[in-house]
């Protein structure tokens, strides 16, 4: 009985057509059953996702944007940067530790010509300029061109140096059932 409340609650607030009702309730359904019905018993995109074979970002942002059966809480900054090898690196002089790693390819490029035709291929650049004005730029487009080069050199056949990407990731989401889908699912 609970079930089927909560899927009609679900067919109910839906603002199109809803022909996955049943994954949408299963996905609220594990919420519930597991405990995540208040912003203390929160479980994280991650782990949901690995738990609850039906859940989807589309979904699950469906259920909390469209029908409030959902609700999401965001923690900690907006966005992290992460270095490969030391972790979250926020504020700690990552201006230079791209320049860093950027040098470390530079180095290798030039004790390898396949890594330098490598990072070459990745800047669009002919290979005797591949290393040219390589530490210029803003911030931003020197570490998307770090990323864009490590990672093209760890997708070819190249071996690849001691250097690391530093890259953005936003903080996973914690998602909770709201009250008005335990209530539906009592």
């Amino acid at each position: 009985m609970t079930r089927s409340q909560l899927k009609s609650g679900i067919e109910q607030r839906a603002q199109t057509n809803l022909q996955i009702a049943a994954e949408l309730t299963d996905v609220v359904e594990f919420l519930i059953t597991n405990g995540h019905t208040d912003s203390n018993t929160t479980i994280k995109t991650p782990a949901l996702k690995s738990q609850c074979s039906e859940m989807s970002y589309n979904r699950i942002e469906r259920l909390h944007s469209e029908m409030g059966m959902v609700q999401k809480y965001k923690q900690g900054p907006s966005t992290y940067l992460i270095h490969g090898q030391k972790g979250v690196v926020n504020g700690q002089g990552v201006s230079q530790m791209v320049n860093q790693e950027l040098r470390k390819v530079a180095q290798h490029a030039q004790q390898n010509s396949s890594v330098r035709a490598v990072v070459a291929n990745a800047r669009n650049f002919p290979t005797g300029k591949a290393l040219q004005d390589l530490t210029n730029g803003n911030f931003g487009d020197r570490r998307e061109r770090l990323e864009r080069i490590v990672t093209a050199i760890e997708d070819s056949n190249v071996t690849k140096g001691p250097y690391v990407k530093i890259v953005f990731r936003t903080p996973a989401n914690h998602y909770c059932a709201s009250p008005l889908a335990a209530q539906l699912y009592r």
